[in-house]
C-alpha cells in the first residue's frame, strides 16, 4: 500500500513539473524578439528582423515578423504552436512551409533556436 501511494507522490510530481516547465517556456516566448543571428551570420547593416509572439494558455498562439532594411519593411504573420516544450512549429500566412524550429536554450531575455531542416542555428534577444 505504501509503495502505490509513494508511486502516486512521483507521479503528480513528475506531471506538475513538466507542466510547470511548458508555462515557463510559454512566458519566455511572449513579446518581442530582435534576430540577431541566423546560421552564425549576423543581420546586415541597416537591416532588422523582429518576432513578436502573443500566444494563448496553450502555447498556441500568433506572431508577427518585421523586416526592416534599407528603403523599406515587410511584415509577415503567422500562426505558432509549442510543442512538447521543444519544438516551435512556426506557419506563415502566405506560405505553405511550416518551419519546425528546435529550442536549444531560453530564458527571459535570450531564445536560441535550431532549424533543423538545413541545420542553421538562430540567435534571438528579447526586446
Amino acid at each position: 500500500m505504501k509503495k502505490n501511494v509513494l508511486f502516486l507522490i512521483m507521479t503528480v510530481l513528475l506531471v506538475l513539473s513538466s507542466c510547470s516547465k511548458a508555462n515557463k517556456v510559454n512566458k519566455s516566448i511572449d513579446g518581442e524578439w530582435n534576430v540577431e543571428t541566423i546560421g552564425g551570420q549576423s543581420m546586415d547593416p541597416g537591416e532588422k528582423t523582429v518576432f513578436k509572439f502573443d500566444k494563448d494558455k496553450n502555447g498556441k498562439g500568433s506572431f508577427t515578423i518585421t523586416y526592416t532594411y534599407l528603403g523599406g519593411s515587410d511584415v509577415e504573420i503567422g500562426n505558432y504552436i509549442l510543442e512538447d516544450d521543444n519544438y516551435l512549429y512556426l506557419r506563415w500566412a502566405a506560405d505553405s512551409y511550416a518551419y519546425a524550429l528546435k529550442i536549444q536554450e531560453y530564458s527571459k531575455t535570450e531564445l536560441k533556436l535550431l532549424d533543423e531542416d538545413d541545420n542553421s542555428s538562430w540567435v534571438l534577444r528579447k526586446i
